[in-house]
């Protein structure tokens, strides 16, 4: 599954302030609502400058989140959540800190890097607001700030990754050995380290990233992926899985690269998992978790459901799922198998468009291939499928960002969640 983190999280109790001048905050202050108008105009300006100086840095980024406007969008939220916290004192979102720190350490920023993006936001900011030089001194300062906060994040994840059983800091080489067609459009593909040596353990939920370059591109391409749990325990720490719906330049050269073709992988990284509902069955074994998901948004629920087989046999579970059809739907027979061996394992599917082979929508069999035509519609759903009642229950949900904030409006409003147990990642 392609990924970008954006997660719905518990606040963390650790923070970090990003602590600047009184003249500086002053500054910021003042010329905040100048960048804030600027918008993403500005963090477009920003990329077009520093990719026409640094043109190898464009092996670094995701050429079509450029091309979609989303990276930009990320950066324009983190440079003024980063203002934001320092004109109130407030301890920086150590959310968008973690979140930031996987994402570039599974792309392998280093820190001169950081360097090179303050040196190309301040010329942006003097060719599209000011070059007044306490204005640049001033958001020179924090920008300063929330790099050194940054780089020290991400050198500590660099360290936990390069220290475990098999693990690696920055880029190791790796071999397509197998390409599975799960549905029509998604494939499992392994990939074998070209060393022959072991491979780091990970966390359910979390990812790797793939680097290739496609006939097709002029730079490298860099892609985020699910790894999938090794579907026979003896296979941990030999080799990794993901699972590639093509969609696009990348996801066309993983389904149709020969096998033995070469690319190269980041270490695992990530913090969507299921630790909070791990914390929760210490106290509470039987406490109810949810999996949502909509087309190849099921590889990091798939994952963690798979994780819980046998750990906690008293915690109900629910699994939804939104598809176009039958065709599109992966893992489909493993999660019906999954739901006759456990009878607290309930699923509810909808298909936008079944097929023949599909068969009729069964709300009431537990075991049939889908249960409900058309979008996923919460509102349809019992108390004893959502579990809404149950004041420790999770939600874990995936899939495209309109899709997820669909989800969790209705969590949120029509169920009451509390934002501490809705956890969220987009693709």
């Amino acid at each position: 599954m392609l990924r970008h983190v954006q997660c719905l999280l518990p606040r963390y109790t650790r923070g970090i302030k990003l602590d600047i001048s009184e003249q500086s905050r002053g500054v910021v202050e003042a010329t905040l609502p100048a960048v804030a108008n600027a918008g993403t105009a500005f963090t477009k300006h920003f990329y077009a400058r520093m990719f026409k100086a640094v043109p190898c840095l464009l092996e670094v980024f995701n050429s079509t989140n450029q091309a979609k406007g989303e990276q930009p969008a990320r950066l324009f939220s983190s440079v003024a959540e980063a203002a934001s916290a320092a004109l109130s004192g407030r301890d920086v979102d150590q959310e968008m800190v973690d979140l930031i720190a996987h994402k570039h350490c599974a792309l392998n920023v280093q820190g001169v890097q950081y360097s090179v993006v303050g040196e190309h936001l301040l010329g942006t900011i003097q060719e599209l607001l000011t070059d007044d030089q306490t204005v640049l001194d001033a958001w020179g300062e924090l920008y300063g700030k929330l790099a050194e906060v940054q780089i020290a994040e991400e050198e500590k994840l660099y360290q936990a990754a390069e220290s475990k059983p098999g693990g690696w800091r920055g880029l190791r080489e790796f071999e397509i050995a197998k390409q599975e067609m799960m549905s029509s459009t998604i494939a499992r593909i392994t990939l074998e380290p070209s060393d022959g040596q072991p491979v780091s353990a990970f966390t359910s939920g979390q990812f790797t990233t793939v680097w290739a370059k496609p006939p097709e591109s002029e730079h490298g391409q860099p892609r985020h992926y699910t790894l999938n749990l090794p579907r026979n325990p003896i296979d941990y720490g030999k080799h990794y899985a993901i699972s590639v719906r093509r969609q696009g330049l990348m996801s066309n050269f993983l389904h149709e690269a020969e096998i033995g073709t070469k690319v190269k992988l980041s270490a695992p990284y990530g913090v969507f998992n299921i630790h909070g509902a791990e914390e929760v069955w210490l106290s509470d074994p039987d406490a109810p978790v949810v999996f949502l998901s909509a087309g190849v948004g099921l590889t990091p629920t798939m994952a963690m459901l798979e994780s819980l087989d046998g750990r906690h046999p008293d915690a109900p579970i629910t699994w939804l799922h939104a598809a176009k059809s039958g065709d599109e739907h992966a893992y489909r027979p493993r999660l019906i198998s999954m739901a006759e061996e456990n009878p607290l394992l309930s699923r509810r599917v909808w298909y936008e468009e079944p097929v023949a082979d599909d068969g009729m929508a069964d709300p009431d069999n537990n075991l049939a291939k889908f249960h409900y035509n058309g979008r996923m519609d919460l509102s349809v759903l019992d108390e004893h499928v959502m579990h809404a009642n149950h004041h420790k229950t999770n939600y874990y949900f995936c899939g495209p960002p309109e899709w997820m904030e669909k989800v969790r409006r209705e969590l949120e409003d029509h169920f009451n969640i509390p934002r501490n147990r809705i956890h969220f990642e987009s693709f």
